[in-house]
C-alpha cells in the first residue's frame, strides 16, 4: 500500500465518526474548522493584497479597487446586487469584483472518497474487514445525505440568466488557453457543473477544456465570475493541483491593476448610504431572548419590592416634639389678649406672686407703670424693703 493511500486510510478512520454528525461541513465560513471553509483561500488574498472584511456591499467597501465575494448559497446575485456591481464597475477605471459561485461542496466527495479507501483496504485486511465495510457504509450513507443537501448551481441542460452573465448546466464549451492563467486537467475536488459565460467574456481559467473563470468588461474595468467553488475550500487544498489553481487564481487577481487594498464582501445585500434608525432599547431588552427573560425577571423584582415598600410610605421618622414651641404660643396669645384687655392689674398681682411679693400699691394705671412696677419687683433691694406705705 502505497504511503499516500496509507494517509487517506489513516485520515478516513480518524472521521469515520465524523462523517455521523460531528464532521463540519458549514460552508462558506471562515473561522470555523470546516472541509468547506474559506481561510486558505482568504489567507492567500490576503497575503497577496491587505484585505478587509465588510458585511455587505456598501459605500465603504466601495472604496476599495478589488472586491471578492463567495456564494453561501446556490444561484446567481439578485437583481439589486447586479446593479451595484455594475454601477460601481462603471464609475471607475482599473477596478476589479471577483464573484466566486457556490456549486456543490466537498462533504459528499470526500466521504464517496474515504468509503473507497476503506473498501480497498478491507479486501486487503481479512481480520478488520467487516469494521471496514461497516465504516465504509456509514461514510457512504453521510456522503449520499451531504449530497441531497448540496446547492447546484445550474442542473443538467439548463441555463441560469442574471443581470451580469449567463450560468449552463452541463454544457460543453471549449476554453481556449490564456497565457499565464491556470489551464489544464481540473483538480480531483473541483466539480464541473456549470459553465460561465457572457458576451465579450474572456476564459482567464480553464479545467479539461472548460471554462471555470471568465472575465467580463466592464470598460475599462472587469468582472471575474468563477463557476464553482470547490477547488478553493480548506479540505481541497490537499490536492497540489487544486493549490496550484487557487495560487493562479489569486495572483491574476492581484495582478490586475496592482490593487493597493482589497474588500472582502460576506453578503451580497446592498446597504445605502443613510444612517441606521437609533435602536429601540425596550424593543431590545423585552423582545430579544435571552435578554427579555432576564428584563422581566426584573421588572417582577422590582415590582414585588415597591409592593413590599407601599407599607411605608409617608413619613419614615418620629415626628419632632413641638409640646414646648405650642405653649410658647399659647403664652404669647394670653399676654396679647391681656394686652389688649388692658389687664394690667392681673398681670402684675400674677408676676408678685411668681416672685414671692406682695402687689405695689397703688396699682399702675398704665403701660408704663405697670412695667415699672414690674421692674421693682425683679430688683433685689427692692425686694429686702418693706412695701411701701400709703400717706395717710
Amino acid at each position: 500500500m502505497s504511503a499516500s493511500r496509507l494517509i487517506a486510510l489513516v485520515f478516513a478512520l480518524l472521521l469515520v465518526a465524523g462523517c455521523g454528525d460531528d464532521l463540519e461541513t458549514t460552508y462558506g465560513a471562515r473561522g470555523i474548522a470546516s472541509v468547506n471553509g474559506l481561510d486558505v483561500l482568504y489567507a492567500r488574498l490576503d497575503a497577496a493584497v491587505p484585505t478587509t472584511v465588510f458585511a455587505r456591499l456598501s459605500p465603504r467597501a466601495a472604496e476599495r479597487p478589488l472586491l471578492i465575494h463567495v456564494a453561501r448559497s446556490g444561484g446567481l446575485p439578485e437583481a439589486d446586487a447586479c446593479a451595484w456591481i455594475s454601477d460601481w464597475l462603471d464609475a471607475e477605471e482599473g477596478r476589479q469584483f471577483v464573484l466566486v459561485l457556490r456549486d456543490g461542496s466537498l462533504g459528499p466527495w470526500l466521504c464517496r472518497r474515504w468509503a473507497d479507501e476503506a473498501l480497498a483496504e478491507a479486501a486487503k485486511q481479512p481480520l478488520k474487514r467487516a469494521e471496514l465495510e461497516a465504516a465504509a457504509a456509514r461514510l457512504v450513507a453521510r456522503g449520499d445525505r451531504e449530497q441531497l443537501a448540496d446547492d447546484i448551481l445550474a442542473a443538467p441542460d439548463t441555463t441560469q440568466v442574471c443581470d451580469l452573465f449567463i450560468v449552463h448546466g452541463q454544457h460543453i464549451v471549449a476554453a481556449k488557453r490564456l497565457d499565464g492563467w491556470w489551464s489544464g486537467p481540473a483538480p480531483l475536488p473541483m466539480r464541473l457543473g456549470a459553465v460561465p459565460a457572457a458576451l465579450e467574456a474572456e476564459t482567464l481559467i480553464a479545467a479539461d477544456g472548460r471554462p471555470w473563470a471568465i472575465a467580463v468588461p466592464f470598460g475599462a474595468s472587469r468582472l471575474v465570475v468563477v463557476a464553482g467553488a470547490t477547488a478553493l475550500l480548506d479540505a481541497a487544498q490537499v490536492d497540489h493541483q487544486a493549490r496550484a489553481l487557487t495560487g493562479a487564481l489569486i495572483a491574476g487577481v492581484a495582478e490586475y491593476g496592482e490593487p493597493r487594498r482589497a474588500a472582502w464582501i460576506e453578503h451580497l445585500v446592498v446597504r445605502g448610504d443613510e444612517k441606521p434608525k437609533p435602536p429601540n432599547i425596550l424593543a431590545l431588552l423585552f423582545g430579544t431572548p435571552p435578554f427579555s427573560w432576564v428584563a422581566f425577571h426584573l421588572l417582577a423584582l422590582v415590582v414585588v419590592f415597591l409592593a413590599w415598600k407601599a407599607t411605608w410610605l409617608g413619613r419614615t421618622e418620629a415626628p419632632r416634639d413641638r409640646r414646648v414651641e405650642r405653649f410658647a404660643r399659647h403664652v404669647d396669645a394670653l399676654a396679647l389678649h391681656l394686652r389688649q384687655a388692658r389687664a394690667m392689674r392681673a398681670v402684675v398681682e400674677a408676676i408678685a406672686r411668681a416672685v414671692g411679693r406682695k402687689p405695689p400699691t397703688p396699682m399702675p394705671q398704665t403701660m408704663g407703670e405697670a412695667f415699672t412696677a414690674v421692674q421693682d419687683l425683679y430688683r433685689p433691694e427692692v425686694r429686702g424693703r418693706p412695701p411701701a406705705q400709703e400717706p395717710a
